[in-house]
């Protein structure tokens, strides 16, 4: 249903099958209500990454899990470049992420800026990925 909304708006949605993205939309259609679903909204700062996210929770039963959740309390102890903030903020992901893929709640929105220049980002993409795939979940991408 809601990927109807996405394309509305013009978004360009994805998903992982086989571990590469296509843009067939057909795929969300089958998702069981028995998978969980990792749906990644990522683009350029300020694009509406959040506000998507906060619209797509009325109409769904997923959860929104912001980039500004982590990031605004650890930037008030560390420096963005410094080495205890990456790693504070990766390592805080990654626990919410396996938290939530064996909960009990539906799925999950995140909102990401993904960096295509830094293999960082894609790793992990790929890192949280996995922790849903071992939990049967689905993966979406949506690019603002």
């Amino acid at each position: 249903m809601f990927y109807k909304l996405l394309f509305l708006i013009g978004i360009t949605f994805c998903c992982f099958s086989n571990d590469s993205f296509i843009t067939n939309t057909s795929n969300f259609d089958k998702v069981e209500k028995s998978e969980k679903i990792f749906l990644l909204i990522f683009g350029p700062q300020a694009v509406g990454k959040m506000t998507i996210g906060q619209e797509l929770v009325k109409i769904t039963d997923l959860k929104l899990f912001h980039n500004h959740m982590i990031m605004e309390p650890l930037l008030s102890i560390f420096d963005f470049n410094d080495p205890q903030f990456r790693q504070l903020v990766k390592s805080i992901r990654s626990l919410v992420f396996e938290e939530i893929a064996r909960s009990d709640l539906r799925g999950v929105i995140f909102t990401y800026n993904w960096n295509f220049n830094d293999p960082n980002s894609q790793n992990s993409v790929d890192l949280w990925s996995q922790i849903f795939k071992k939990q049967g979940g689905k993966i979406f991408v949506v690019e603002l």
